[in-house]
């Protein structure tokens, strides 16, 4: 189950939240990440983690202090930049087709990697290959 996030402002709700581990801010300054995955549906506007648009753009933003949903304190970041989500999408791992992995960050190459970046971004949520999750195909601007 997603955390609440009704606390947050649309900004906040528009803006795909990264840690740069594993050299993902390297890939994300790079504008090589093209396919973000998240746990859940998040398809279904107005449920709590649907990542919003302000007339049609939404933001990938490197965090560099994390932020809690617990005690409701927002994330800082590092930078954002304007994205376009071309497609977004509900799935089981296990039915992922692999086009999609190819334009995720490079040390995710299949269904175990994903799983395991998950679970260490998620790790209070059980995923495993029958897990539904959500993913966001954008474009930069």
């Amino acid at each position: 189950m997603p955390e609440d996030n009704s606390y947050q402002s649309n900004l906040y709700k528009s803006i795909l939240s990264e840690t740069g581990e594993k050299n993902q801010g390297y890939e994300l300054l790079e504008n090589k990440v093209t396919v973000f995955f998240r746990p859940d549906d998040r398809t279904k506007k107005g449920t709590n983690c649907y990542l919003e648009d302000i007339e049609g753009i939404s933001f990938v933003g490197l965090i560099s202090e994390k932020g809690s949903h617990q005690t409701e304190q927002l994330p800082k970041f590092e930078w954002l930049k304007p994205i376009k989500i071309n497609k977004r999408f509900a799935t089981e791992i296990i039915d992922l087709e692999g086009r999609y992995y190819e334009g995720s960050y490079s040390h995710i190459i299949g269904i175990d990697s994903l799983i395991i970046c998950l679970r260490d971004k998620y790790p209070e949520q059980e995923i495993d290959e029958d897990s539904t999750i959500t993913v966001c195909v954008v474009e930069y601007c």
